[in-house]
């Protein structure tokens, strides 16, 4: 199984010269009012021993902590899914997920949440507040 070893969201993400540059960042976002719409960001997710045994599912969730708890079938936010092919044992791979128009029914957690053929392999969070 894929270890994570970075997660982070971030404004943009930019590959250039082999090398990536995240841009602003954060943990917490800022809305007038709700229900929010974000009109896009960057999740980045550091992979690290991939073994080599073929094609690889990652997935990205992005979960309404607050609702899973009454609703787990409508907590999903955000969803996004790559494969990656067959790799070299103990490659290392970064892997950016580029959301669009994420909704933000209220303020409170959001969870971002990486699997690996439909497993969880790590959590994070972003904080949502009222400004």
């Amino acid at each position: 199984m894929a270890q994570v070893f970075a997660l982070v969201t971030c404004d943009t993400a930019v590959l250039s010269r082999g090398m990536w540059t995240l841009v602003n960042a954060f943990d917490e976002l800022f809305f007038d009012e709700f229900p929010a719409v974000h009109p896009g960001f960057d999740v980045m997710v550091g992979l690290k021993d991939l073994r080599g045994v073929g094609a690889t599912d990652i997935d990205l969730e992005l979960v309404d902590f607050r609702m899973e708890l009454d609703d787990a079938a409508n907590a999903v936010v955000w969803y996004d899914m790559v494969e990656i092919a067959a790799a070299p044992p103990l490659r290392r791979e970064w892997i950016r997920f580029r959301t669009k128009d994420v909704r933000f029914p209220h303020p409170g957690i959001y969870e971002i949440r990486v699997l690996e053929n439909g497993e969880i392999i790590e959590t994070g969070a972003i904080r949502v507040r009222q400004s």
